[in-house]
Formats: structure tokens, sequence, C-alpha cells
């Protein structure tokens, strides 16, 4: 349930003077009809301009619902991060057809394939839950298309099955003209065993962004080699690689993972000067965990904070399927946008009172040596 900051009863609907005691501040604002209805619902960097905006005297067409307007409600954040994902709890109780919506235009992307299946095959879905046990999601991605791209590069770097019903029938599956062009070792009629196609497939999972110049170096001594050996078929399609690796090296790689592995501490601003907040975030639910003062003790006195972190996170994580496929939304386009202020995502396994209270410095710009603010922000 939505913890409300306030709640002001609106007696003879909504007035200007009400609405002039909405913070101007981050955070979700529900105004609520005689009936319990949701009259307008939204989460914003400034709460009583959105609610002008919309139910001020200089609203259009807003009459009506300033006077059915019996309750105003308000919850308080520090980002419009948390905002965000306030909202979306809030919409989910009072307002399930508006909660859809968000849903539908927050999601993310997310490919999926189960390793051990007789046929393993790739699937795009902007509803992991929806896909049955056994399948590991990578993830995320802006749209289908670009789920589908990055599962077609690693059918082309890892070589792996374009026709997984051939696959099924191993060892006496048809190879395809990928066998002939020497860019599958065509597990479906046993030329290579299942198991190592497998573990071929798994690394193709495990790639990251990480593995990137790694991959580049070794991808321009093989192109080398091929020119020398005057193989120049063999030397462009690893110049195509090449290429492509250049255009997938983004910081938008940098938040690929499998979906279980989405676990993270977001450090974000509070409300208050000097001070970050730490969500947990894992499985599409969230919870906030504590404020750090960010001049108060040292990295060694948050390692409580910390501790709750972790186990929060744990908690998250261990909840039944996929919580709201929204604040799978809100965390994935953050992760793949990072912001230059405001926001630090520090992964579960990182999860340290040094590490929290370095990225509560970078939020907050405060440099605990003395020597000022640390770079620009908003």
């Amino acid at each position: 349930m939505t913890d409300w900051t306030e709640q002001m009863p609106c007696v003879g609907g909504i007035a200007e003077q009400t609405l002039q005691l909405i913070p101007k501040a981050h955070g979700v604002v529900c105004i609520i009809d005689h009936t319990g209805g949701v009259v307008a619902l939204g989460a914003s960097a400034d709460m009583r301009s959105w609610s002008a905006d919309r139910l001020g005297p200089a609203a259009e067409g807003a009459k009506d619902l300033r006077s059915a307007s019996a309750q105003v409600r308000w919850v308080r954040c520090g980002s419009l991060f948390e905002s965000d994902l306030m909202f979306l709890g809030a919409a989910a109780e009072l307002d399930p057809l508006l909660h859809r919506t968000v849903q539908r235009k927050l999601a993310v992307w997310w490919i999926g394939i189960d390793p051990m299946a007789d046929a393993p095959r790739w699937s795009y879905t902007d509803e992991p839950e929806r896909i049955g046990a056994g399948v590991v999601h990578l993830g995320p991605f802006p749209d289908r298309a670009s789920a589908k791209g990055h599962a077609e590069w690693l059918d082309d770097r890892f070589e792996l099955c374009r026709f997984p019903d051939e696959l099924a029938r191993a060892p006496r599956g048809k190879p395809c003209l990928y066998k002939d062009m020497n860019r599958c070792p065509a597990a479906c009629d046993g030329s290579e065993p299942i198991a190592e196609y497998r573990g071929r497939l798994r690394r193709a999972l495990g790639f990251r962004r990480a593995d990137i110049s790694v991959l580049q170096d070794r991808l321009v001594d093989e192109m080398q080699q091929a020119s020398q050996a005057q193989d120049f078929d063999r030397a462009a399609r690893v110049k195509q690689t090449l290429e492509t690796l250049d255009a997938m090296d983004s910081p938008a790689l940098e938040a690929l993972r499998g979906l279980d592995e989405h676990a993270w501490a977001a450090v974000t601003r509070s409300e208050r000067s000097r001070t970050a907040r730490v969500l947990a975030l894992a499985h599409g639910r969230w919870q906030r965990v504590g404020d750090i003062e960010v001049l108060t003790g040292g990295g060694a006195g948050f390692g409580e904070l910390a501790a709750e972190a972790r186990r929060v996170i744990d908690g998250l994580a261990n909840g039944p399927g996929v919580g709201d496929v929204g604040v799978l939304g809100v965390l994935g386009r953050a992760l793949m946008k990072p912001s230059r202020s405001g926001l630090v995502f520090v992964h579960r396994d990182e999860i340290s009172g040094s590490s929290l209270l370095l990225a509560a410095e970078r939020v907050t710009r405060i440099n605990r040596s003395g020597k000022g603010s640390r770079g620009k922000g908003s």
C-alpha cells in the first residue's frame, strides 16, 4: 500500500488555496472524488504545478473535476526515478486500467531461450513472466527490433543453430548452408556433440560489454591472418563483425544481464539536502531501504545499511514470478541511459558500506574531502 505523506479533505471541492498547499517537489499526487474514484493521479518533479495544470483555475474543462474532488493526497520522493516507481504502486491500487496503460508505455524487451530444450529457439517479449519455466531471459532492450538484432548477432558470433527443428532431430537432422560455409559446427547431424552446443549457447548468454574489447583484439588478429592467407571472404566477414561490435559498444549494452541478475541498489537523492536514499530493486519489485547522510560517518559506518540492502534485495528476488513489468521498465530504461547526476546503481554483489557512500557522494555532489562539489549536474 502507498504510504501517503499527507491526505487532505477538500470540502466543497478543490480550491486554489488547497492546490497551493501541495509541495513543489518530486512525488506522486492523487485527487479522489466523493466515491473514492480517481480524479487525477500522477508522478512529477513538481507536484503543485502538475496538479494546477489539471485542476487549477486556468485548466480548461476542469470545473466539474474541481467540484467533484473530495480529497488530495501526496507522497514526497527524492527523485523522479523514485516517483515513477511509487506511481506504479499507487496506480495498481487505485486505477488498474491506468496502471496497465503505463506498464505498456514503460515496457522494455527481453530475449529468452531454454538452453536445455530439444529445440532451443529465441523468443522476444516485453512480459517475461509469461515465458515458461527453464527459459533464460536476457535484457533489457528498448524495443523488439533491438532484442531480435542482438539474438541474431549472438547466432552469428557463437555459431548457434538457425533451424532449431533440425537440431531437435540430432544426430539425424539435416544440415543447412551454414555448415557448408563453415559457420556452424552442425550439432544437428552429429558433427558436434549436443552437449558442446548447449555449452556454447550458455557462453552466448553470458556475453557482456566487458567482453567486447577482448573480442575486438582477437578479431583484429584474425582479420590480419585471413588477409595474409588471402582468404578475403573470411577477412570481410570478420571486418563486418568488428563493425557490428563497434556499433554495439554502448552504455545500453552495459545494462545487459539475465533477468535474475538484475538485482540492484539504486542510490538517488532524497527530499533532504546532503542526504541520499537507497532503493532495493529485483524481479520487478522495489522497496525503500534507508537514507545516507553523506557528511556523517565513514563507509564502514554504513555496513548495517549495506547488509539490509542485500537482505531486502534477496527477499524481493525470491518473490513469486515477476512483480510488475512497469518496475522492470523504469529500471531498464534508467540502466540503458545512465544519468549523469541524481542516480547511481550498485549491483547486489558489489554492495558495501563504502560503495553506497561513494554512490551517495556522487548523487549529492558532495566531496567529503572538503574540495567542493563533484562534476556537474542538473
